[in-house]
């Protein structure tokens, strides 16, 4: 049985210009925490690999389910319905999906993809990604200039933490 958390409510994170973090990863296996101003809001947790993880937070818990191709999907862990689906990604790297009803797209906002960005259909900035620290493990998280609904955040959030290191993993491989 999991330990009771007192996470911070969810109008607390998605305020224009707000800022958020997740804690350093050891790898992709680890328990991440997603922290915002009024501190913990979310906690990843993994399951088997590549596989499902579990995330709670102060609404329901979701689960995120990876598939082989790296397309990502979070089902409400109450009700099962789907509240984010994530494509896997084509050849220039971005990605498309629905997100809480809202559509959006990830792409690298920076010179050698060394930052990331998640945009509306519009192209408006919903929240910049900034990998930091030791093998970019540490996120920082900034809400664009529209309001978001705090799970819509959360959400961009958690589904960051797996794409920053899905393009990591790419780089290596391609040798860059």
């Amino acid at each position: 049985m999991p330990e009771p958390v007192d996470f911070a409510p969810w109008d607390s994170v998605g305020h224009p210009g707000s800022t958020l973090s997740t804690t350093p990863a050891a790898s992709r296996r680890s328990t991440v925490e997603v922290v915002g101003p009024q501190g913990l809001v979310a906690r990843m947790v993994p399951g088997p690999p590549r596989r499902t993880d579990e995330v709670r937070s102060a609404g329901a818990p979701w689960t995120l389910t990876r598939d082989w191709r790296g397309a990502m999907e979070v089902r409400d862990g109450v009700t099962g319905h789907t509240v984010a689906e994530v494509g896997r990604a084509g050849w220039t790297g971005r990605r498309s999906g629905v997100v809480d009803g809202l559509a959006v797209r990830w792409q690298s906002a920076g010179l050698l993809s060394t930052s990331f960005r998640w945009v509306d259909a519009d192209g408006a900035v919903l929240l910049e990604v900034h990998p930091r620290g030791f093998l970019r493990r540490h996120l920082e998280l900034t809400v664009g200039a529209e309001r978001l609904p705090g799970p819509t955040v959360i959400l961009l959030a958690v589904l960051s933490r797996h794409l920053v290191a899905d393009s990591d993993e790419a780089a290596a491989s391609s040798g860059a």
